[in-house]
């Protein structure tokens, strides 16, 4: 159901409430909050483009590995999807959680008692959604079959209602999750930079970890410069100047792990 209707941001993670708990209490002004991006691209159909894309190159350079020879062309392309999908995580988790932070400076309760949840479902199942409620999900893209699913899937579940909801608890950890997501990606795009520039060492990393171990920590001299100017914006608040730093320092590192140096 989510990838069908990913590109409805907003309808999505209100289906997600409503299948973990059967909430809708605040779900006229959630989607309102939550269709304000972070950044202006469709950062939730991307979502899902990228993950279907990282999906495929993880296969195919991994064939390319066992042949023996790895493939170059899909370790950049690979390296590249997976820099997209941290990004895209970080901006879908960011989306998420300054949307709980208007939430909750509108004053719109955020916690539902399992008695209130069966009130709301019952008045659901006899009456159906607001019109306002309707009209908006029809914004998001809701058909009219759709919706009348959802009616019907709360009139089914409205007994089965045992505990309460926090929509607070549940869309912080929404967003943490998109946060361990694009920990995830830089997990993927450190494993094709091992297995496409480390293929065969003459030492095992844990080996080589423990003859270093001691040994005095420096920066690359390509990289100190970045690094300097990105600390010193960390240390000033500069947001700005950390993801300018940032870009500097990634692209620095492009050019001594996937250079020709």
């Amino acid at each position: 159901m989510l990838g069908g209707h990913m590109k409805r941001g907003l309808g999505v993670l209100i289906i997600g409430i409503m299948v973990g708990a059967l909430v809708y209490g605040a779900i006229i002004s959630a989607p309102l909050v939550l269709a304000t991006e972070v950044s202006d691209n469709k950062a939730y159909e991307d979502f899902w483009r990228i993950l279907n894309n990282e999906a495929y190159l993880l296969v195919s350079f991994n064939e390319s590995l066992s042949s023996g020879n790895p493939n170059a062309t899909l370790a950049r392309k690979l390296i590249d999807n997976s820099r997209e999908g941290e990004l895209n995580s970080a901006n879908i988790s960011a989306q998420i959680w300054l949307a709980l932070e208007e939430l909750k400076k509108s004053g719109v309760k955020l916690y539902y008692s399992a008695d209130e949840l069966r009130r709301m479902a019952e008045n659901i199942s006899k009456n159906g959604l607001s019109r306002e409620t309707v009209n908006e999900l029809k914004a998001q893209g809701w058909t009219d079959e759709e919706i009348t699913a959802l009616e019907d899937y709360i009139a089914k579940n409205a007994d089965n209602i045992s505990g309460g909801f926090d929509m607070g608890s549940f869309l912080t950890n929404f967003s943490r999750a998109f946060v361990l997501v694009g920990f995830k990606y830089a997990d993927y795009e450190t494993w094709v930079l091992e297995k496409w520039k480390w293929s065969n060492p003459g030492k095992s990393e844990s080996e080589i970890i423990n003859t270093y171990k001691n040994a005095k920590k420096q920066i690359v001299p390509d990289l100190a410069n970045p690094w300097s100017k990105f600390y010193h914006s960390y240390l000033s608040g500069d947001v700005n100047g950390m993801s300018s730093s940032l870009d500097s320092l990634v692209n620095g590192v492009d050019s001594l792990l996937l250079g020709s140096r």
